[in-house]
């Protein structure tokens, strides 16, 4: 059996033992989503944009990004536009002019480095934010479907955070790092296999292939 918003509710009212929970329960779904968005990925919230469209030095990312898996320009070589670190595009960053070769991420807008001569799309795949439960137009999602305890903890210990020193709050957080640890095994199980890790580099280095057996 998988559990909906409202099964969520209900155990967060049991768990909690507190007559008011009802009334902090909005609130902790929030502040737990925004954690989650910001440590989980996953392949469930892993999407792909075959035709990104790079015209400008910064583009604005998709409405629903999180953060960056990897990405190529769709040209015969599939060249591969490397994520570079703040400190990195500070010094790429220039009047230089070409394909992009690298991406950062600044003030919410994807910044490419050489600047692009010329309108151009790319192959990107991404990580995406959870899908937010509202109660009205969105009742479920992948996560509380495969993984209801990261949002049981996830909420209880906002809540523990929000009301009082509640002496819970350790143990709840401490069960919620073992769902993330067991959400990041099974993230690597979908997308290695259980084998042995090996490693291929396909053609220019642009793609690396990681593969179990």
């Amino acid at each position: 059996m998988t559990w909906d918003i409202s099964d969520l509710q209900s155990k967060f009212a049991t768990w909690s033992k507190r007559s008011n929970a009802a009334s902090y329960f909005a609130d902790c779904i929030v502040l737990a989503e925004a954690e989650f968005n910001a440590r989980i990925q996953h392949p469930n919230n892993l999407a792909i944009d075959t035709a990104f469209a790079i015209n400008t030095e910064t583009v604005t990312p998709p409405t629903d990004f999180a953060s960056f898996k990897d990405m190529f320009i769709n040209d015969a070589s599939r060249s591969p536009v490397r994520f570079a670190t703040n400190g990195s595009m500070v010094w790429l960053n220039g009047a230089r002019s070409g394909t992009p070769e690298y991406v950062g991420y600044f003030e919410r807008k994807l910044r490419f480095s050489p600047i692009p001569s010329a309108g151009t799309t790319a192959t990107f795949r991404y990580y995406t934010k959870i899908p937010p439960l509202d109660g009205v137009t969105n009742t479920t999602n992948w996560l509380i479907e495969e993984f209801p305890h990261a949002y049981l903890y996830g909420a209880l210990v906002h809540l523990g955070e929000l009301v009082e020193d509640d002496p819970r709050v350790a143990a709840w957080a401490t069960r919620l790092e073992r769902v993330y640890a067991q959400i990041k095994k099974h993230a690597e199980a979908l997308e290695y296999g259980s084998g042995p890790l090996t490693m291929q580099v396909e053609g220019s280095g642009a793609i690396d292939i990681y593969s179990r057996g």
